[in-house]
């Protein structure tokens, strides 16, 4: 019923926590697509290890092109109801089936739950989700933190809309792409648990602290943000202006 997307670069020392976490017994049926974005270490033979012997682990190998771009090559091959996104480095927690299964025959567009985040710290944070009158203006407020592995998305619904990463864009791009699906869901399921485990990467994108032109393209996807919901909410586009600010 899930397809688990994971984009892998040199993820070599952690990708196998991370399928393990989504691996445990359950009834339902998963399938996990591992798509190894040219990694310049052994990750691809430690996928192709996880693979061997299961039938619902497929890996998938491209030069590098970024998250974006092994996300949407990972949908591609996704054939499940519902879809999620995950990092090489992240966690589903012990409990994420037992929670979301009775969520998953609703029928809704999308599920949504909680998560916490471990900092450099190994402090953790965590951030629950509730019940909204408008998510996105929430979200775009910072009302509600929505990771985008704190999502099951129906594969439909992104299908239908044409909702998929934009490959140009280098910051932001899961910003902009949960706005999106919220824009496209007519319905929604809140799962009031911490099912996902974010940690903190010094060498992400978001946490190196060098201006590049990457970095502009941020803005590239806020005003398009902005564009789709914004227009008559000034409180909106202030949160939006914050962001880029932040975000440059």
């Amino acid at each position: 019923m899930i397809s688990f997307i994971i984009p892998c670069f040199n993820v070599q020392e952690t990708i196998e926590e991370t399928v393990v976490s989504i691996t445990r017994e359950t009834d339902l049926f998963c399938e996990i697509i591992l798509v190894n974005d040219g990694s310049s270490d052994a990750t691809l033979e430690v996928l192709q290890k996880i693979s061997f012997g299961h039938s619902n682990v497929k890996v998938v190998n491209k030069t590098n092109g970024g998250v974006s771009s092994a996300r949407n090559l990972g949908l591609h091959f996704a054939t499940q109801e519902y879809v999620c996104f995950l990092d090489g480095d992240d966690t589903m927690d012990n409990s994420f089936f037992e929670k979301v299964t009775s969520y998953l025959y609703q029928n809704r567009d999308i599920i949504m739950y909680g998560f916490d985040k471990e900092n450099k710290d190994l402090s953790k944070r965590s951030y629950k989700v509730y019940y909204s009158k408008n998510y996105i203006l929430d979200y775009l407020l910072g009302k509600m933190y929505i990771h985008i592995s704190s999502l099951l998305l129906k594969r439909s619904m992104l299908l239908r809309n044409h909702v998929v990463f934009d490959e140009d864009i280098y910051y932001s791009e899961d910003r902009e792409f949960i706005v999106k699906c919220l824009r496209c869901s007519t319905s929604l399921a809140i799962v009031p648990n911490i099912l996902f485990h974010y940690k903190f990467r010094s060498t992400s994108a978001m946490n190196v602290a060098k201006f590049t032109m990457k970095r502009m393209t941020s803005i590239v996807a806020m005003e398009r943000v902005l564009n789709m919901f914004a227009s008559n909410s000034l409180e909106a586009k202030a949160a939006l202006l914050q962001l880029q600010l932040t975000i440059i």
